[in-house]
């Protein structure tokens, strides 16, 4: 009789923001788990940096995270990449109100946007779904330095509600390329929504708002259960959007205002 032991089959899920990124996993146990990246933290930001391991080398590698953002030689950004995941889905075009806010060259080919790398013996360009995917490539290695047995893992991404097709198509794409074979795009206002059902199996509530509060934006979805089972659906009813500094009077003022509608997530 064979004593290998089975390989482990599991859920993945990855916030892969535009600053910074986490992935937590459910194991066969049904125990949630967030990865921790080298530095030993659990929250690691979205930058990537290309690089020589020596002068004539003929390949480069890449660091991830705090190395990229934080490199040794801090006077040197040279093929430092980070806000990736705004440049996903983009034309060319569309990304020249973006380009003076982007500390890397970038260029057109073929209508697309194209990333501009300085390699060895002349610069080469990379589409950034492809930048994108070596950041779920260094994902699923710190995945598998936890669940060394791990095999055909479900994946599911967060994304923003207003996240175009075409950015969603090159995540899921970039995903693919960086060894993720299983790729489920969730909503990051439904994946905090279903966290709170499964957190308070009791509830009856059928409306939902979820704030997002981001770097430069507050947010309010509004969403309404249509079915109370396992299998519910969820119809968005209202997004709000206000860009720009916030006070917390008129913040608070909006928690009341929404509070009418349904629980706060």
């Amino acid at each position: 009789m064979s004593t290998e032991q089975p390989k482990k089959t599991i859920s993945i899920g990855i916030d892969f923001g535009t600053s910074k990124i986490v992935i937590s996993y459910c194991d066969k146990n049904q125990q949630i788990r967030t990865v921790t990246f080298n530095d030993g933290s659990s929250i690691t930001p979205a930058w990537l940096r290309l690089f020589y391991d020596t002068p004539n080398s003929p390949t480069m590698s890449f660091v991830v995270g705090e190395q990229a953002k934080y490199p040794k030689d801090r006077l040197n950004y040279d093929n430092t990449f980070y806000n990736i995941k705004r440049l996903l889905g983009k034309t060319f075009e569309e990304l020249q109100d973006e380009s003076e806010s982007l500390g890397f060259e970038f260029k057109e080919d073929n209508g697309h946007a194209v990333v501009v790398v300085n390699s060895q013996p002349e610069p080469t360009t990379f589409r950034p779904k492809e930048i994108a995917a070596l950041f779920f490539k260094t994902l699923m290695n710190q995945i598998k330095m936890e669940v060394p047995d791990l095999v055909g893992p479900n994946m599911f991404v967060g994304v923003p509600v207003k996240m175009t097709a075409e950015a969603v198509q090159d995540l899921t794409d970039a995903a693919k390329l960086g060894g993720f074979e299983t790729v489920d795009i969730i909503t990051e206002p439904i994946a905090t929504v279903l966290y709170y059902l499964d957190a308070n199996k009791e509830s009856a509530a059928k409306n939902f708002i979820i704030i997002d509060i981001g770097a430069c934006t507050l947010t309010f979805h509004i969403f309404r259960k249509m079915q109370m089972d396992i299998m519910s659906r969820f119809t968005l009813i209202e997004t709000t959007t206000l860009v720009g500094t916030i006070s917390m009077q008129l913040f608070m003022k909006l928690i009341l205002i929404f509070m009418k509608k349904g629980p706060i997530l």
